[in-house]
């Protein structure tokens, strides 16, 4: 419920399409997820301690990502000064 809530959250408050989640508990296991607008997906329980190449390469790959890769909505631009708006 908690997860859900944040995912929830970061989507209401950000222009997303999707975004990511990388959750650690145990002493050393870890989870990877992808949130949309119908839920997620997520990997298999894997332990980063005895494996940390799988948490690593999420990460790098992450950081190489452009914006629309990331989940931001590129479709999304700012409004105008100029721009009166409905009404």
């Amino acid at each position: 419920g908690q997860l859900t809530h944040y995912a929830t959250s970061i989507h209401r408050s950000q222009f997303r399409v999707f975004s990511y989640s990388i959750i650690l508990f145990g002493k050393a296991e870890g989870q990877l997820l992808r949130w949309d607008r119908s839920g997620a997906i997520y990997t298999e329980i894997f332990n980063w301690a005895k494996d940390p190449n799988t948490l690593s390469k999420f990460i790098w790959r992450l950081n190489s990502l452009t914006f629309a890769q990331c989940g931001y909505d590129t479709t999304v631009t700012s409004v105008s000064k100029n721009d009166k708006g409905v009404g």
